[in-house]
C-alpha cells in the first residue's frame, strides 16, 4: 500500500509543524521527511496486514477500540518497533521518537471506522 501525493503531504504538514532540523532548509528537510514517511510505511507494510493497510482509505472499513488506553497501547507498540528498525541519522533518539508517534498517530486515527487519511 502507497500513500497518494496528498496523504504523504499531509502527514508532512504534521511532522513540520512539530519538528525541525536546525542544520537543513525548508526544503531539504521536506525531502528528508517525506523519505522517512515512505521508511515508516514499509515497514508498517511488514508488520501489518493489507486489511488494516486498507483502513486507511475506506471510511466504511477500520477498526473500533474499546477504549482510549487500548489505542494508545498499540501506538506505543507502533512507535516502538519504528523506532528500533528505522535509523534517523539527523535526528537525536528523543526528536525521532516524536516523529515517529506524530504518523502513527495520524495514521491510527485515519485507520478508525469512519475516518481515513
Amino acid at each position: 500500500m502507497t500513500l497518494t501525493p496528498e496523504q504523504k503531504v499531509h502527514l508532512l504538514q504534521k511532522i513540520n509543524e512539530k519538528v525541525n532540523i536546525p542544520l537543513l532548509g525548508e526544503e531539504a528537510e521536506k525531502k528528508f521527511f517525506l523519505r522517512i514517511i515512505d521508511r515508516i510505511i514499509e515497514k508498517l507494510e511488514e508488520k501489518l496486514s493489507d486489511d488494516l493497510l486498507n483502513y486507511l482509505n475506506d471510511i466504511s472499513m477500520g477498526f473500533i477500540l474499546g477504549d482510549k488506553k487500548e489505542m494508545k497501547e498499540a501506538i506505543n507498540s507502533t512507535v516502538m518497533f519504528l523506532n528500533k528498525e528505522i535509523n534517523l541519522p539527523l535526528l537525536n533518539e528523543k526528536k525521532g521518537e516524536e516523529l515517529f508517534r506524530i504518523v502513527v498517530e495520524v495514521l491510527f486515527v485515519a485507520m478508525k471506522k469512519g475516518e481515513k487519511l
